[in-house]
Protein backbone atom coordinates (compact mmCIF):
# COMPACT_ATOMS: atom_id res chain seq x y z
CA UNK A 1 0.00 0.00 0.00
CA UNK A 2 2.77 2.37 0.65
CA UNK A 3 5.94 2.56 -1.08
CA UNK A 4 9.21 1.97 1.43
CA UNK A 5 11.70 1.92 -1.31
CA UNK A 6 15.38 0.50 -0.82
CA UNK A 7 15.62 -2.22 1.73
CA UNK A 8 18.85 -3.39 2.97
CA UNK A 9 18.77 -7.27 4.29
CA UNK A 10 18.19 -7.78 7.66
CA UNK A 11 21.73 -8.22 10.17
CA UNK A 12 21.03 -10.09 12.86
CA UNK A 13 24.34 -10.47 14.04
CA UNK A 14 24.92 -9.33 17.67
CA UNK A 15 27.92 -8.17 19.47
CA UNK A 16 30.31 -10.71 20.70
CA UNK A 17 29.69 -11.23 24.61
CA UNK A 18 32.20 -8.60 25.94
CA UNK A 19 31.76 -5.59 23.35
CA UNK A 20 29.65 -2.94 23.98
CA UNK A 21 26.51 -3.13 22.00
CA UNK A 22 24.72 -0.45 20.58
CA UNK A 23 23.33 1.82 17.61
CA UNK A 24 23.45 4.60 15.85
CA UNK A 25 20.36 6.93 14.78
CA UNK A 26 20.36 9.62 11.94
CA UNK A 27 18.52 12.49 13.27
CA UNK A 28 17.52 16.12 11.36
CA UNK A 29 19.78 18.88 11.59
CA UNK A 30 17.90 20.70 14.12
CA UNK A 31 18.23 17.92 16.95
CA UNK A 32 19.09 18.89 20.28
CA UNK A 33 20.05 22.39 19.10
CA UNK A 34 21.32 22.22 15.69
CA UNK A 35 20.61 23.99 12.74
CA UNK A 36 16.98 25.58 12.34
CA UNK A 37 14.83 23.35 9.71
CA UNK A 38 13.23 25.84 7.09
CA UNK A 39 12.43 22.55 4.72
CA UNK A 40 15.59 22.74 2.37
CA UNK A 41 15.48 18.75 2.57
CA UNK A 42 13.41 16.12 2.74
CA UNK A 43 13.46 14.20 6.38
CA UNK A 44 11.12 11.76 7.81
CA UNK A 45 11.73 9.48 10.72
CA UNK A 46 10.12 7.80 13.19
CA UNK A 47 10.58 6.30 16.71
CA UNK A 48 10.04 3.56 18.56
CA UNK A 49 10.33 1.11 21.80
CA UNK A 50 13.12 -0.46 22.29
CA UNK A 51 13.66 -4.61 22.81
CA UNK A 52 13.87 -5.16 26.52
CA UNK A 53 16.20 -8.69 27.44
CA UNK A 54 13.46 -10.36 27.67
CA UNK A 55 11.69 -9.44 24.60
CA UNK A 56 12.67 -11.27 21.41
CA UNK A 57 13.00 -8.89 18.65
CA UNK A 58 10.30 -10.93 16.69
CA UNK A 59 8.07 -9.72 18.86
CA UNK A 60 5.33 -7.22 18.12
CA UNK A 61 7.65 -3.56 18.78
CA UNK A 62 5.24 -0.34 19.54
CA UNK A 63 6.50 3.07 17.38
CA UNK A 64 6.07 5.78 19.83
CA UNK A 65 6.34 8.56 17.57
CA UNK A 66 6.40 9.74 13.89
CA UNK A 67 8.71 13.50 12.81
CA UNK A 68 8.73 13.70 17.08
CA UNK A 69 5.25 14.02 17.13
CA UNK A 70 3.51 10.96 19.39
CA UNK A 71 2.03 8.37 18.03
CA UNK A 72 -0.76 8.52 20.13
CA UNK A 73 -1.59 11.25 17.35
CA UNK A 74 -1.79 8.51 14.51
CA UNK A 75 -6.25 8.01 14.74
CA UNK A 76 -7.28 6.30 11.84
CA UNK A 77 -6.10 4.01 8.97
CA UNK A 78 -7.41 3.25 5.48
CA UNK A 79 -8.91 -0.25 5.40
CA UNK A 80 -9.88 -1.59 1.91
CA UNK A 81 -12.17 -3.54 3.21
CA UNK A 82 -13.36 -7.14 2.65
CA UNK A 83 -15.79 -8.64 -0.67
CA UNK A 84 -19.60 -10.14 0.61
CA UNK A 85 -19.72 -13.73 0.72
CA UNK A 86 -23.11 -15.66 -1.18
CA UNK A 87 -25.33 -17.95 0.45
CA UNK A 88 -24.50 -21.47 -0.43
CA UNK A 89 -25.95 -24.44 0.56
CA UNK A 90 -24.05 -26.98 2.42
CA UNK A 91 -22.90 -30.17 0.44
CA UNK A 92 -22.25 -33.57 1.35
CA UNK A 93 -18.36 -32.64 2.67
CA UNK A 94 -19.29 -28.84 3.79
CA UNK A 95 -21.36 -27.20 5.68
CA UNK A 96 -23.59 -24.40 4.57
CA UNK A 97 -22.71 -20.85 4.27
CA UNK A 98 -24.45 -17.68 5.40
CA UNK A 99 -24.66 -14.78 2.94
CA UNK A 100 -21.66 -12.35 4.60
CA UNK A 101 -23.05 -8.70 3.23
CA UNK A 102 -19.14 -6.53 2.32
CA UNK A 103 -17.53 -4.33 4.37
CA UNK A 104 -16.63 -1.37 2.49
CA UNK A 105 -13.77 0.76 2.33
CA UNK A 106 -13.23 3.23 5.23
CA UNK A 107 -10.79 4.41 8.07
CA UNK A 108 -10.65 2.58 10.82
CA UNK A 109 -10.02 3.56 14.30
CA UNK A 110 -6.65 2.88 15.70
CA UNK A 111 -7.94 1.11 18.83
CA UNK A 112 -9.02 -1.97 20.31
CA UNK A 113 -9.19 -5.31 18.48
CA UNK A 114 -7.77 -4.36 15.38
CA UNK A 115 -5.13 -1.87 16.78
CA UNK A 116 -1.88 -3.76 16.13
CA UNK A 117 -3.06 -4.32 12.51
CA UNK A 118 -3.24 -0.46 11.99
CA UNK A 119 -0.21 0.18 13.78
CA UNK A 120 1.40 -2.67 11.61
CA UNK A 121 0.16 -0.59 8.91
CA UNK A 122 2.05 2.63 9.53
CA UNK A 123 5.24 0.19 10.25
CA UNK A 124 5.16 -1.04 6.96
CA UNK A 125 5.52 2.36 5.55
CA UNK A 126 9.06 2.90 7.02
CA UNK A 127 12.12 0.29 6.67
CA UNK A 128 12.35 -1.66 9.50
CA UNK A 129 15.59 -3.81 10.23
CA UNK A 130 16.89 -5.76 13.08
CA UNK A 131 20.06 -3.82 14.53
CA UNK A 132 21.98 -5.82 17.26
CA UNK A 133 18.81 -8.01 17.88
CA UNK A 134 16.53 -5.23 18.17
CA UNK A 135 13.84 -3.59 15.94
CA UNK A 136 15.43 -0.39 14.05
CA UNK A 137 13.53 1.67 12.10
CA UNK A 138 15.81 3.84 9.24
CA UNK A 139 15.04 7.42 8.71
CA UNK A 140 14.32 8.73 5.02
CA UNK A 141 16.01 11.53 3.82
CA UNK A 142 15.63 13.13 0.18
CA UNK A 143 18.23 15.80 -1.56
CA UNK A 144 18.94 17.05 -4.69
CA UNK A 145 22.16 16.27 -6.67
CA UNK A 146 25.13 18.24 -5.69
CA UNK A 147 23.24 19.56 -2.16
CA UNK A 148 24.54 19.34 0.58
CA UNK A 149 22.77 18.80 4.12
CA UNK A 150 23.40 18.65 7.87
CA UNK A 151 22.15 16.24 10.03
CA UNK A 152 22.64 14.44 13.22
CA UNK A 153 23.86 10.93 14.44
CA UNK A 154 23.61 9.64 18.02
CA UNK A 155 25.23 7.12 19.39
CA UNK A 156 22.82 4.88 21.64
CA UNK A 157 24.51 1.90 23.96
CA UNK A 158 22.38 -0.86 24.22
CA UNK A 159 24.32 -3.00 27.18
CA UNK A 160 26.57 -2.08 29.86
CA UNK A 161 29.69 -3.51 28.03
CA UNK A 162 32.73 -1.65 28.36
CA UNK A 163 33.58 0.25 25.36
CA UNK A 164 36.81 -1.75 23.76
CA UNK A 165 39.92 -0.05 21.75
CA UNK A 166 38.55 -1.74 18.95
CA UNK A 167 35.24 -1.17 18.91
CA UNK A 168 34.70 1.35 16.19
CA UNK A 169 32.32 2.61 14.00
CA UNK A 170 31.98 3.94 10.31
CA UNK A 171 30.28 4.94 7.49
CA UNK A 172 30.26 2.53 4.30
CA UNK A 173 31.77 3.67 1.40
CA UNK A 174 29.26 5.38 -1.54
CA UNK A 175 30.65 6.31 -5.35
CA UNK A 176 27.64 9.55 -4.91
CA UNK A 177 28.02 10.15 -1.48
CA UNK A 178 30.28 11.65 0.65
CA UNK A 179 29.83 11.96 4.69
CA UNK A 180 32.13 13.55 6.86
CA UNK A 181 32.10 13.39 10.79
CA UNK A 182 34.45 14.99 12.87
CA UNK A 183 36.90 15.70 9.77
CA UNK A 184 36.50 12.07 8.98
CA UNK A 185 34.69 10.74 5.22
CA UNK A 186 33.23 7.73 4.25
CA UNK A 187 36.11 8.07 1.11
CA UNK A 188 37.85 5.95 3.56
CA UNK A 189 37.41 4.18 7.19
CA UNK A 190 36.23 6.61 9.85
CA UNK A 191 37.09 4.83 12.25
CA UNK A 192 34.80 6.75 15.02
CA UNK A 193 34.77 5.75 18.79
CA UNK A 194 31.08 5.03 20.35
CA UNK A 195 30.39 6.74 23.02
CA UNK A 196 26.89 6.62 24.57
CA UNK A 197 24.53 9.51 24.02
CA UNK A 198 27.28 11.29 21.97
CA UNK A 199 25.33 13.31 18.76
CA UNK A 200 27.47 13.96 16.19
CA UNK A 201 27.38 16.95 13.57
CA UNK A 202 27.36 14.92 10.34
CA UNK A 203 27.29 16.63 6.73
CA UNK A 204 26.09 14.59 3.41
CA UNK A 205 26.66 16.14 0.27
CA UNK A 206 25.07 14.17 -2.97
CA UNK A 207 27.91 14.04 -5.72
CA UNK A 208 25.72 13.35 -8.46
CA UNK A 209 22.28 12.13 -9.22
CA UNK A 210 21.91 8.54 -7.94
CA UNK A 211 19.17 5.84 -7.42
CA UNK A 212 17.61 4.95 -4.05
CA UNK A 213 20.36 3.83 -1.48
CA UNK A 214 20.54 2.56 1.54
CA UNK A 215 23.85 4.46 3.71
CA UNK A 216 24.97 1.85 6.15
CA UNK A 217 26.88 2.46 9.14
CA UNK A 218 29.17 -0.47 10.31
CA UNK A 219 30.56 -1.80 13.13
CA UNK A 220 34.08 -3.43 13.32
CA UNK A 221 32.92 -6.52 12.30
CA UNK A 222 30.94 -4.69 9.20
CA UNK A 223 27.91 -5.55 11.26
CA UNK A 224 25.13 -2.72 11.00
CA UNK A 225 24.36 -0.81 13.47
CA UNK A 226 22.24 2.13 11.46
CA UNK A 227 20.80 2.89 8.39
CA UNK A 228 19.83 6.12 6.39
CA UNK A 229 17.45 5.51 3.18
CA UNK A 230 18.13 8.00 0.59
CA UNK A 231 15.74 8.58 -2.32
CA UNK A 232 16.15 8.45 -5.75
CA UNK A 233 16.74 11.69 -7.45
CA UNK A 234 18.26 10.66 -10.62
CA UNK A 235 14.92 12.25 -11.96
CA UNK A 236 13.76 15.59 -12.17
CA UNK A 237 10.41 16.33 -11.85
CA UNK A 238 9.13 19.53 -13.19
CA UNK A 239 5.47 21.03 -12.59
CA UNK A 240 4.74 23.62 -15.12
CA UNK A 241 2.48 26.90 -13.24
CA UNK A 242 1.87 29.53 -14.62
CA UNK A 243 0.04 32.81 -12.54
CA UNK A 244 -3.39 34.71 -13.64
CA UNK A 245 -4.06 37.80 -11.52
CA UNK A 246 -7.94 38.11 -11.57
CA UNK A 247 -9.25 41.76 -11.08
CA UNK A 248 -12.86 43.22 -10.93
CA UNK A 249 -13.41 45.04 -14.52
CA UNK A 250 -15.89 48.04 -14.91
CA UNK A 251 -17.26 48.38 -18.52
CA UNK A 252 -15.86 51.07 -20.97
CA UNK A 253 -19.69 51.63 -21.71
CA UNK A 254 -22.44 50.94 -18.67
CA UNK A 255 -24.63 50.93 -21.49
CA UNK A 256 -22.96 47.97 -23.12
CA UNK A 257 -25.43 45.02 -21.95
CA UNK A 258 -24.19 42.52 -19.60
CA UNK A 259 -23.34 39.27 -21.67
CA UNK A 260 -23.13 40.64 -25.26
CA UNK A 261 -21.40 38.50 -27.78
CA UNK A 262 -18.49 39.38 -28.16
CA UNK A 263 -18.04 40.24 -24.45
CA UNK A 264 -18.66 44.21 -23.73
CA UNK A 265 -14.97 45.81 -23.26
CA UNK A 266 -13.56 46.60 -19.81
CA UNK A 267 -10.98 48.16 -17.89
CA UNK A 268 -9.46 47.61 -14.40
CA UNK A 269 -9.11 50.29 -11.55
CA UNK A 270 -5.28 52.04 -11.97
CA UNK A 271 -2.96 50.09 -10.29
CA UNK A 272 -4.75 47.55 -8.97
CA UNK A 273 -3.19 44.99 -11.18
CA UNK A 274 0.30 46.50 -9.96
CA UNK A 275 -0.90 46.06 -6.63
CA UNK A 276 -2.03 42.63 -6.67
CA UNK A 277 1.12 41.77 -8.72
CA UNK A 278 3.83 43.06 -6.10
CA UNK A 279 1.81 41.89 -3.31
CA UNK A 280 2.06 37.67 -4.55
CA UNK A 281 5.56 38.99 -5.70
CA UNK A 282 6.50 39.88 -1.97
CA UNK A 283 5.48 36.26 -1.31
CA UNK A 284 8.16 34.98 -3.63
CA UNK A 285 5.97 31.73 -3.36
CA UNK A 286 7.44 29.75 -6.51
CA UNK A 287 11.10 30.20 -4.62
CA UNK A 288 9.61 28.92 -1.38
CA UNK A 289 8.19 26.18 -3.36
CA UNK A 290 11.03 24.90 -5.21
CA UNK A 291 13.59 25.75 -1.69
CA UNK A 292 11.30 24.75 0.95
CA UNK A 293 8.51 22.33 0.67
CA UNK A 294 8.21 20.74 -3.33
CA UNK A 295 11.58 20.52 -3.24
CA UNK A 296 11.23 17.44 -0.68
CA UNK A 297 9.69 15.71 -3.38
CA UNK A 298 12.28 16.52 -5.77
CA UNK A 299 9.74 18.73 -7.83
CA UNK A 300 10.97 21.46 -9.33
CA UNK A 301 8.14 24.29 -10.39
CA UNK A 302 8.60 26.32 -13.86
CA UNK A 303 7.13 29.32 -14.22
CA UNK A 304 6.04 30.21 -17.45
CA UNK A 305 4.78 33.67 -17.88
CA UNK A 306 3.91 36.39 -21.19
CA UNK A 307 6.55 37.18 -23.75
CA UNK A 308 8.31 40.36 -22.41
CA UNK A 309 7.00 43.72 -23.83
CA UNK A 310 9.44 45.70 -26.51
CA UNK A 311 9.77 48.49 -23.92
CA UNK A 312 10.35 46.81 -20.28
CA UNK A 313 7.68 47.77 -17.71
CA UNK A 314 8.05 48.46 -14.32
CA UNK A 315 6.65 44.75 -13.63
CA UNK A 316 7.72 41.86 -14.81
CA UNK A 317 5.39 40.33 -17.47
CA UNK A 318 2.09 38.93 -16.01
CA UNK A 319 -1.42 37.11 -17.21
CA UNK A 320 -4.22 39.48 -16.51
CA UNK A 321 -7.40 37.97 -16.59
CA UNK A 322 -10.84 41.12 -16.17
CA UNK A 323 -13.65 39.44 -14.47
CA UNK A 324 -17.11 41.25 -15.43
CA UNK A 325 -18.20 42.51 -11.93
CA UNK A 326 -22.36 42.52 -13.43
CA UNK A 327 -21.71 38.98 -15.01
CA UNK A 328 -20.39 37.15 -11.91
CA UNK A 329 -23.05 38.73 -9.95
CA UNK A 330 -25.94 37.43 -12.52
CA UNK A 331 -23.73 34.64 -12.64
CA UNK A 332 -23.15 33.89 -8.51
CA UNK A 333 -20.06 33.83 -8.42
CA UNK A 334 -19.65 37.08 -6.89
CA UNK A 335 -22.39 38.50 -3.66
CA UNK A 336 -21.82 41.52 -1.20
CA UNK A 337 -17.90 42.08 -2.85
CA UNK A 338 -17.11 38.43 -2.04
CA UNK A 339 -16.47 35.25 -4.34
CA UNK A 340 -18.34 32.91 -3.93
CA UNK A 341 -16.63 28.83 -4.19
CA UNK A 342 -19.13 27.49 -6.04
CA UNK A 343 -17.60 26.44 -9.51
CA UNK A 344 -15.27 29.71 -9.06
CA UNK A 345 -11.97 27.12 -10.33
CA UNK A 346 -13.57 25.52 -13.49
CA UNK A 347 -15.05 29.37 -14.73
CA UNK A 348 -11.90 30.87 -13.93
CA UNK A 349 -10.24 28.22 -16.10
CA UNK A 350 -12.67 28.42 -19.33
CA UNK A 351 -12.16 32.26 -18.95
CA UNK A 352 -8.60 31.66 -19.19
CA UNK A 353 -8.44 29.53 -21.70
CA UNK A 354 -10.88 31.38 -24.14
CA UNK A 355 -8.65 34.55 -23.13
CA UNK A 356 -6.85 35.41 -26.26
CA UNK A 357 -3.61 36.50 -24.73
CA UNK A 358 -3.79 33.50 -22.07
CA UNK A 359 -5.31 30.47 -23.43
CA UNK A 360 -4.83 26.94 -22.64
CA UNK A 361 -2.60 25.56 -20.29
CA UNK A 362 -1.12 22.30 -19.83
CA UNK A 363 0.10 22.62 -16.21
CA UNK A 364 -1.04 23.77 -13.20
CA UNK A 365 -2.48 27.52 -13.44
CA UNK A 366 -2.50 29.99 -9.97
CA UNK A 367 -5.45 32.09 -10.05
CA UNK A 368 -4.36 35.38 -7.73
CA UNK A 369 -7.55 37.34 -6.72
CA UNK A 370 -8.05 40.50 -5.76
CA UNK A 371 -11.48 39.56 -3.77
CA UNK A 372 -11.67 37.71 -0.62
CA UNK A 373 -13.54 34.58 -0.90
CA UNK A 374 -16.80 33.56 1.30
CA UNK A 375 -14.98 33.23 4.67
CA UNK A 376 -15.52 29.76 6.79
CA UNK A 377 -17.12 29.21 10.63
CA UNK A 378 -13.12 29.83 11.82
CA UNK A 379 -12.50 33.14 9.35
CA UNK A 380 -11.51 34.41 5.91
CA UNK A 381 -10.00 31.59 3.52
CA UNK A 382 -6.07 32.03 1.88
CA UNK A 383 -6.20 29.35 -0.77
CA UNK A 384 -8.00 26.90 -1.99
CA UNK A 385 -7.09 23.58 -4.25
CA UNK A 386 -9.21 20.69 -5.07
CA UNK A 387 -7.85 17.31 -5.30
CA UNK A 388 -11.01 16.12 -7.28
CA UNK A 389 -11.38 16.11 -10.04
CA UNK A 390 -8.17 14.37 -10.55
CA UNK A 391 -5.74 16.09 -12.03
CA UNK A 392 -7.28 19.21 -11.61
CA UNK A 393 -5.35 22.23 -13.04
CA UNK A 394 -6.03 25.24 -10.63
CA UNK A 395 -4.82 26.69 -7.49
CA UNK A 396 -6.86 29.76 -6.38
CA UNK A 397 -5.51 32.36 -4.09
CA UNK A 398 -7.68 35.16 -2.22
CA UNK A 399 -6.68 38.55 -0.81
CA UNK A 400 -6.34 36.72 2.68
CA UNK A 401 -3.54 34.57 0.81
CA UNK A 402 -1.54 37.45 0.13
CA UNK A 403 -0.75 38.74 3.71
CA UNK A 404 2.76 37.54 5.11
CA UNK A 405 2.43 33.96 6.84
CA UNK A 406 0.45 32.53 4.51
CA UNK A 407 2.64 30.32 2.47
CA UNK A 408 2.51 27.43 4.04
CA UNK A 409 -1.40 27.88 3.70
CA UNK A 410 -1.00 27.99 -0.05
CA UNK A 411 1.94 25.11 -0.42
CA UNK A 412 -1.04 22.94 1.95
CA UNK A 413 -3.70 23.86 -0.83
CA UNK A 414 -1.16 23.38 -3.51
CA UNK A 415 -0.83 19.57 -1.85
CA UNK A 416 -4.51 18.77 -2.47
CA UNK A 417 -3.90 19.84 -6.06
CA UNK A 418 -0.97 17.08 -6.08
CA UNK A 419 -2.98 14.37 -4.71
CA UNK A 420 -2.45 14.49 -0.92
CA UNK A 421 -5.15 14.68 1.77
CA UNK A 422 -5.50 16.20 5.14
CA UNK A 423 -3.37 14.17 7.20
CA UNK A 424 -6.24 14.34 9.68
CA UNK A 425 -10.20 13.19 8.97
CA UNK A 426 -12.43 16.13 7.98
CA UNK A 427 -14.66 15.46 10.86
CA UNK A 428 -14.68 16.33 14.30
CA UNK A 429 -16.19 13.39 15.56
CA UNK A 430 -13.97 10.52 16.37
CA UNK A 431 -15.72 7.92 14.10
CA UNK A 432 -14.71 8.96 10.91
CA UNK A 433 -18.18 9.46 9.95
CA UNK A 434 -17.97 12.05 7.64
CA UNK A 435 -14.78 10.87 5.80
CA UNK A 436 -16.51 7.49 5.62
CA UNK A 437 -19.95 8.40 4.23
CA UNK A 438 -17.52 9.70 1.19
CA UNK A 439 -15.08 6.51 0.82
CA UNK A 440 -18.67 4.00 1.52
CA UNK A 441 -20.83 6.24 -0.73
CA UNK A 442 -17.84 5.77 -4.12
CA UNK A 443 -17.15 2.48 -3.43
CA UNK A 444 -21.35 1.95 -3.30
CA UNK A 445 -21.56 3.54 -6.66
CA UNK A 446 -18.79 1.75 -8.15
CA UNK A 447 -19.96 -1.83 -7.12
CA UNK A 448 -23.34 -0.63 -8.89
CA UNK A 449 -21.48 0.46 -11.87
CA UNK A 450 -19.23 -2.68 -12.03
CA UNK A 451 -22.41 -5.26 -11.61
CA UNK A 452 -23.84 -3.23 -14.82
CA UNK A 453 -20.84 -3.92 -16.83
CA UNK A 454 -22.49 -7.40 -17.82
CA UNK A 455 -25.39 -6.02 -19.88
CA UNK A 456 -24.10 -2.70 -21.31
CA UNK A 457 -22.89 -2.53 -24.88
CA UNK A 458 -21.30 0.26 -27.37
CA UNK A 459 -21.85 3.70 -26.26
CA UNK A 460 -23.42 2.57 -22.59
CA UNK A 461 -20.64 -0.08 -21.81
CA UNK A 462 -18.16 2.93 -22.77
CA UNK A 463 -19.91 5.24 -20.59
CA UNK A 464 -20.19 3.02 -17.25
CA UNK A 465 -16.25 2.13 -18.10
CA UNK A 466 -15.60 5.78 -17.91
CA UNK A 467 -17.47 6.45 -14.37
CA UNK A 468 -15.79 3.12 -13.16
CA UNK A 469 -12.50 4.64 -14.10
CA UNK A 470 -13.28 8.01 -12.55
CA UNK A 471 -14.69 6.49 -9.17
CA UNK A 472 -11.48 3.56 -9.14
CA UNK A 473 -9.41 7.44 -9.14
CA UNK A 474 -11.29 9.00 -6.40
CA UNK A 475 -11.26 5.92 -4.09
CA UNK A 476 -7.80 5.83 -5.10
CA UNK A 477 -6.90 9.36 -3.33
CA UNK A 478 -8.19 7.96 0.26
CA UNK A 479 -6.08 4.39 -0.37
CA UNK A 480 -2.94 6.19 -1.20
CA UNK A 481 -3.54 8.95 1.68
CA UNK A 482 -4.00 6.20 4.57
CA UNK A 483 -2.62 7.43 7.88
CA UNK A 484 -4.75 10.02 9.79
CA UNK A 485 -3.44 11.94 12.27
CA UNK A 486 -4.82 13.93 15.05
CA UNK A 487 -5.86 17.57 13.38
CA UNK A 488 -2.84 20.17 14.64
CA UNK A 489 -0.84 17.65 16.06
CA UNK A 490 2.19 17.04 13.39
CA UNK A 491 4.40 19.70 11.50
CA UNK A 492 3.42 17.93 8.06
CA UNK A 493 2.20 20.63 5.62
CA UNK A 494 -1.29 18.61 5.22
CA UNK A 495 -2.16 19.30 8.85
CA UNK A 496 -4.32 22.36 10.03
CA UNK A 497 -2.03 24.69 12.42
CA UNK A 498 -3.02 27.53 14.93
CA UNK A 499 -3.21 30.69 14.88
CA UNK A 500 0.12 32.02 12.98
CA UNK A 501 2.46 29.69 14.50
CA UNK A 502 4.08 28.11 11.10
CA UNK A 503 4.71 24.92 12.28
CA UNK A 504 3.99 23.08 9.21
CA UNK A 505 7.15 22.10 7.54
CA UNK A 506 7.24 19.05 5.71
CA UNK A 507 5.67 16.24 3.62
CA UNK A 508 6.03 12.45 4.54
CA UNK A 509 8.08 10.48 2.43
CA UNK A 510 5.19 8.47 1.03
CA UNK A 511 3.81 12.08 0.00
CA UNK A 512 7.21 12.73 -1.94
CA UNK A 513 6.35 9.94 -4.23
CA UNK A 514 2.50 10.53 -4.38
CA UNK A 515 3.46 14.07 -5.72
CA UNK A 516 5.63 12.93 -8.05
CA UNK A 517 2.92 10.52 -9.38
CA UNK A 518 0.93 12.96 -9.94
CA UNK A 519 3.00 16.04 -11.93
CA UNK A 520 3.86 12.88 -14.12
CA UNK A 521 0.41 12.06 -14.93
CA UNK A 522 -0.60 15.07 -15.37
CA UNK A 523 0.64 18.17 -15.22
CA UNK A 524 4.44 17.96 -15.97
CA UNK A 525 7.68 16.28 -17.32
CA UNK A 526 10.24 13.78 -15.78
CA UNK A 527 14.13 14.37 -16.90
CA UNK A 528 16.82 13.01 -16.03
CA UNK A 529 19.47 15.15 -13.39
CA UNK A 530 22.47 16.02 -14.11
Amino acid sequence: MVTTGAHSPQNTNRAAPLDVAYWVQFRRGDYRGGTVYTGTYGFDWVEWKRNSANNPATAYDDLTAVMGKPISNYAFCYDPGLPGISAQAATATQPAIPTKPAILPHYAVVAGLYKQRYEDELHKGYTKLIVQGNDYYAPWLSLRPHQTVQLKLEVEFLNKNPVQPTNLFTVAAHSDYLVTITGKTNAAPMQLVPKNKQVLDVTIECLRPSAAIALRVEDEHKNLVGQLNIADNTTVYELPLRVVYVLVGKPMNPKDPVGATPPRPLYARPGNQATLQRAFERLLFIDYLNKHTLNQALITCVLHAPPPAPTPPPLAPAYQLLIDEDQWKADGHLKGGVLQPDQLPEYCEKLATAHPAIGPFSGLTIFVHELDRTPSPVGLIAASGSILPVGAKTLMIYREGLRAGKKSTLAHELGHVLGLKHCFLDTPATTGDDDNATVGAVAQQLAKLQAMVTGASGTGLQNVNNSINSLTLNLALHQNNPFKFSQFSTENLMDYELGAANTRLSYWHWQWFLMQADVTAYYGTKTVAR
